[in-house]
């Protein structure tokens, strides 16, 4: 796969998609769907990802989880995956310090 960068913006663009999907009418999550979907909607198509974050309550909507080290970031890159798992998020300094790594002499 070819490396993919995510931004706060990026995500916040798509969060009405992926909340519906998230909290599909007619399960048990409804009352969260028809409280918040709506709020998200009125946000536009490109809201501000800090008004994101304020409808729902958290960032995990607008911000990516490294891979390697846990931390939250706003902008990440996916890469690999296969047939069976997605690609996996890695934020700026992960992807940074690997690059140096590659670029040292190796035995």
């Amino acid at each position: 796969m070819t490396p993919k960068i995510l931004t706060r913006q990026m995500r916040a663009n798509d969060v009405v998609k992926r909340w519906a999907k998230q909290y599909p009418a007619g399960t048990p999550h409804s009352e969260m769907r028809n409280v918040t979907l709506p709020a998200l909607v009125a946000l536009g198509a490109t809201p501000d990802p800090d008004e994101v974050d304020k409808v729902i309550g958290v960032m995990g909507w607008t911000h990516g989880t490294c891979a390697n080290c846990g931390e939250r970031s706003g902008r990440t890159v996916l890469m690999g995956g296969d047939d069976y798992h997605g690609p996996d998020e890695f934020c700026e300094p992960c992807v940074s310090a690997a690059s140096a790594a590659l670029s040292e002499p190796q035995p």
